[in-house]
């Protein structure tokens, strides 16, 4: 019966060699032993030699043999799948992208932050040099490292090794950046108007250094502030090239500009524009189109362009000449 028993308590080991001996190969180790068929595939036929006490069951449980094919057995059993493998690795890539995707961002929103405050305040962005060896590279890159040379870590590691294309620094980048940017600008100001319901327009044009027609177009409604205050706020709305500067041609670019930004010609109470005739011509200019599409746009000419007609009829007497060699001088310097 003690054989018996022994045999008993071990049956669970049974499996071991049957699964994991290999008959006549040798265990690892000075004294390793082989694992006997009579474990891995033939078994007993007699049980009296089965339970004897210095053979048998008894004596192999304790076998370096079994012990290994026991060993390789819970190394099987407690190993991962290897769907679990592919996922826990797959989990590890997607940790590590994840980690990227954030270095990433962080770096794309410190550049961002970079062209915002040079937008701000107006400064320029690109030099007339901008190699690494140029003492003035341009306001824009000397500012990125500035801030890395001052201690972003992160910012001072992407400049130093990412790839060319993919720095972030170059002037196409930056006037993407500028056009998000202002259009995330133009969202914010278009949903104040639509908060204010009505609005007035204002426009005017002029031509640049390069001789292209601008339009300067915007917006004057009564929005609210911080405390909760009404404020009469005028914003740019866009600055719009042109080629067709007569009455219908600006009135359809004002229309269509208004149409983009989704604000309506029926809520606008107000228009503002100098006392040029595709202006304020009652027939043909934008102010007469504009009050056909919507009779409450009252029409009132430019209070500055009014100003500057007064000041210019006032110098423009001969008795008026200190004031008008003041002005000269003045506008002479703004020259300078």
């Amino acid at each position: 019966m003690d054989g018996w028993s022994t045999v008993c308590r071990n049956k669970p080991h049974f499996a071991f060699c049957r699964l994991f001996g290999v008959t006549g190969s040798r265990v690892p180790g000075p004294s390793g032993g082989q694992v006997s068929p009579v474990f891995t595939s033939t078994g007993y036929s007699n049980w009296k030699k089965a339970l004897e006490k210095k053979s048998g069951f008894v004596q192999h449980v304790e076998s370096k043999a079994h012990l290994h094919a026991e060993q390789a057995y819970h190394s099987f059993t407690e190993a991962k799948p290897v769907d679990a493998v592919l996922s826990d690795e797959r989990e590890r890539q997607l940790s590590q992208r994840q980690v990227l995707i954030r270095t990433n961002r962080s770096i794309l929103s410190r550049i961002f932050s970079a062209v915002r405050f040079l937008a701000r305040v107006g400064l320029p962005f690109r030099g007339h040099d901008e190699q690494p060896t140029s003492l003035n590279r341009g306001v824009f890159l000397e500012m990125l490292t500035y801030l890395a040379e001052s201690g972003d870590q992160i910012l001072a590691n992407h400049l130093e090794s990412a790839a060319g294309n993919a720095r972030y620094t170059s002037p196409q980048i930056q006037n993407e950046m500028i056009s998000l940017i202002g259009s995330r600008i133009q969202e914010v100001i278009c949903d104040k108007v639509r908060r204010a319901s009505v609005f007035a327009v204002l426009m005017d044009e002029t031509t640049d250094v390069s001789h292209r027609e601008q339009v300067a177009i915007f917006v004057r409604f009564v929005g609210l502030d911080d405390s909760c205050v009404s404020r009469i706020e005028e914003r740019m709305l866009a600055l719009v090239e042109t080629r067709d500067v007569t009455g219908q041609g600006l009135t359809d670019l004002l229309l269509a500009t208004l149409e983009k930004h989704g604000l309506s010609v029926a809520s606008i109470v107000g228009q503002g524009y100098d006392g040029g005739s595709n202006m304020m011509a009652a027939s043909k200019g934008v102010q007469a189109s504009i009050s056909q599409l919507n009779p409450a746009a009252l029409f009132t000419h430019c209070f500055c362009h009014s100003a500057n007609r007064a000041v210019i009829n006032a110098v423009c007497n001969k008795d008026n000449r200190h004031a008008r060699n003041f002005l000269g001088r003045l506008n002479c310097s703004m020259l300078l």
